[in-house]
């Protein structure tokens, strides 16, 4: 089995089908910060096409990405500043129904599918782009089509090395359709013209929809059969020597409940020895209906391990969470769409991010909630979802046709800087037990728990960059109302019998943990609003303090706790993040 952890493809160079004949897994560095810089949002507001549902389809590929439908463009994102469109495909005339019902990208390869094509009864089209080395300049090259009474050709394609998949779940279960690219044209494989389900024609799976979704990593094909009541997909590897793709396991999961009619793995995302599966339609645990949930599965070089199950910490009734999913091997981070959240009945379908990573006890945790920047009703913010070591795409369907870019880190600031004095009884090392036995749960990014039972928690987003001057620091879990002061340092207090990779102090005076030490600084005090979170963040901190580039400070907040606490000094901290500045 071998996999492929996803990088920026080398432009106007394909690579060619491997031999798949090694075992080579890419395994997930879990919980090590990758980036330390961090980059403001970018949001693309484009200009709005004759539909609104431009940002509907979304696929990303190393740094360049291709969204629509009916206008198709294709962006390349740079280390700074906004992604920069490198390409447009005008709509076909004779069906602009479907066009780009489904979109994949591949260095200078794209399809676009349109199961509506019905020129002489064909039921649907992939149309194959491929963009001129020389010129930049993107033209079309060929529309493979399949006859189709059921107009679902074209519902999930993706590309292999110079092969494309293209799949038809309405026929029977469902097959996918397997394309070689020969000279300058694209032709169906002799050797295997298509892919059937592992379970045949004939057990009674008709209509499981197989090809629904699909994802690739190096020589590993997923494809997910959503109604053959397994909730699951079929797992196969390329064969070099064969020319084809063999089975090789089943994957499966059942939901809240017995999970019928939920629809799990309605999308799939695969990247390195990562896959999460959505199941949006699903209950929360808690009972909400409709609130949806994701399963994640790993390979651990030997065999599928999971599944895994994460949902939304705020579920709310149809809000869809993992509508859109996304996975990013190398980073060990999944993006989730929830679309149909809404704030309340006057501003339905406003649509939530969610950004999950896997900590060093390898448990999947919340790290981020993201919000359109825009909140408008029926935005439907999350409905597609893509990512790559630098960015989280969020695409968004209607109210300004966006595609919401967050750069390099913006939504993994905690990440890139290291978080410290964790009130989980030492980050998973055992050292220092919050004062009063108010551990927070294993694992958590944030402080020991307060009067309301939370963990507030430390966070910075945008620029560490001192000329850039945008870093903000925030806080949340704190409880409605409470008064924080922000406070640094140059040093981390040492417990003695802790060890060198520690650093954690327990106070006499809150509590919490003491992590600021050395030059001890403070930077104004904020109040949290209704919702726990900072009304407004702390800002401006190296114009204001004169911090300089290279220089490192230690933030952690101490606020005002509920007088029920279990040490009763009506004081308490954050985690703390270590911040380190750049020119």
């Amino acid at each position: 089995m071998k996999f492929s952890i996803r990088s920026t493809p080398v432009q106007c160079v394909r690579v060619a089908i491997s031999s798949g004949a090694s075992l080579a897994v890419a395994m997930v560095l879990s919980g090590v910060a990758v980036h330390a810089q961090i980059h403001i949002p970018v949001t693309l507001d484009l200009p709005a096409p004759s539909f609104t549902d431009f940002g509907e389809t979304l696929h990303m590929e190393g740094s360049r990405f291709i969204t629509g439908r009916h206008r198709i463009r294709v962006y390349d994102v740079g280390a700074v500043g906004p992604p920069t469109l490198t390409g447009e495909f005008g709509v076909p005339p004779d069906d602009i129904y479907s066009w780009g019902f489904t979109v994949a990208i591949n260095g200078d390869l794209a399809v676009v599918a349109d199961p509506g094509d019905d020129d002489e009864g064909i039921g649907g089209g992939a149309f194959v782009y491929e963009r001129d080395c020389g010129t930049g300049i993107w033209s079309f090259a060929q529309n493979m089509e399949e006859l189709s009474n059921q107009f679902v050709y074209g519902r999930a394609a993706v590309f292999h090395g110079d092969q494309v998949l293209v799949s038809e779940p309405g026929i029977g279960p469902g097959h996918v359709h397997v394309y070689n690219r020969v000279g300058v044209s694209w032709v169906k494989s002799t050797v295997q013209p298509v892919i059937i389900p592992h379970n045949g024609w004939t057990n009674g799976n008709n209509g499981s929809q197989f090809g629904h979704a699909m994802a690739v990593s190096g020589d590993t094909l997923i494809v997910t059969q959503p109604f053959n009541g397994l909730n699951g997909a079929n797992v196969y590897e390329w064969n070099n020597a064969l020319q084809q793709w063999v089975f090789d396991v089943e994957l499966g999961f059942n939901g809240v409940g017995d999970n019928v009619g939920t629809l799990g793995g309605t999308e799939i995302d695969f990247d390195g020895n990562i896959v999460v599966f959505a199941s949006p339609y699903e209950p929360h645990s808690t009972g909400v209906g409709g609130a949806g949930a994701a399963y994640i599965f790993e390979h651990d070089g030997t065999q599928w391990t999971g599944p895994v199950r994460i949902e939304a910490p705020d579920p709310a009734p149809g809000a869809n969470f993992a509508y859109g999913v996304a996975v990013n091997a190398a980073t060990g981070r999944i993006a989730i769409g929830s679309p149909h959240w809404k704030v309340d009945d006057f501003t339905p379908r406003i649509g939530a991010g969610y950004i999950f990573h896997k900590n060093l006890a390898g448990n999947w945790l919340m790290e981020e909630r993201l919000e359109p920047v825009n909140i408008a009703p029926g935005r439907q913010f999350g409905q597609v979802v893509q990512m790559n070591e630098d960015v989280a795409i969020f695409g968004t369907r209607a109210l300004g046709y966006s595609i919401h870019t967050l750069a390099r880190n913006n939504a993994f600031a905690a990440s890139s800087s290291p978080s410290r004095c964790n009130g989980d009884g030492g980050d998973q090392l055992g050292c220092v037990d919050c004062p009063c036995g108010n551990n927070a749960a294993p694992g958590t990014r944030g402080g020991c728990l307060n009067a309301p039972g939370e963990s507030a928690k430390l966070t910075a987003e945008r620029s560490l960059s001192v000329s850039n001057d945008s870093l903000q620091i925030k806080l949340e879990g704190a409880g409605v109302g409470a008064f924080a002061v922000l406070t640094s340092g140059s040093t981390v207090p040492v417990t003695s019998g802790c060890g060198p990779n520690s650093g954690r102090s327990v106070t006499t005076f809150t509590d919490g943990l003491r992590c600021v030490g050395g030059g001890m600084r403070r930077h104004g005090g904020a109040r949290t609003g209704l919702n726990g979170k900072l009304i407004n963040p702390w800002s401006h901190l190296a114009s204001n303090f004169g911090y300089v580039a290279g220089q490192m400070r230690i933030f952690q907040a101490i606020y005002r706790d509920g007088p029920a606490t279990t040490c009763g000094t009506n004081l308490n901290s954050s985690n703390a993040l270590e911040i380190v500045f750049t020119p």
